[in-house]
């Protein structure tokens, strides 16, 4: 049985140190993509529309920053989600598997609605003060 339970934590931690590896790249990838505007200025200046600045105010940065923020702990909560179903399918009709599992899937709803009206609550602030 404690080899079951080595191999079962050992294939956690590589599933969840995946899933980090893969928020990561895709974090830093972002500005990498997003270093050429492929000459969509000089189309909007033609258009008459106003391009965007290449320098950002602080209150934007910061802006930015929170929104990255709450965009990973949403990422976060959703895949508590998915692994409290998964504990859910994988009770076996244990109850104490279950109620566990129905604790995670609550408490990560719960959070994941937190992380959707403090994103409301940042565009607001962001764009209409």
């Amino acid at each position: 049985m404690p080899v079951l339970l080595n191999l079962f934590l050992h294939k956690r931690i590589a599933i969840l140190s995946t899933c980090f590896l893969i928020a990561v790249l895709f974090l830093f990838s972002v500005p990498a993509l997003a270093a050429d505007n492929f000459g969509l200025d000089e189309t909007a200046v033609e258009l008459g529309l106003e391009a965007v600045p290449d320098d950002l105010s602080i209150r934007e940065t910061v802006i930015n920053i929170i929104k990255w923020l709450i965009g990973f702990i949403g990422i976060v909560a959703i895949v508590m989600i998915l692994y409290g179903g998964v504990r859910w399918m994988t009770a076996g009709g244990s109850v104490d598997k279950l109620t566990k599992a129905k604790k995670v899937i609550i408490n990560a709803t719960i959070g994941l609605m937190i992380c959707i009206l403090s994103y409301a609550i940042v565009y607001f602030i962001a764009f209409q003060l």
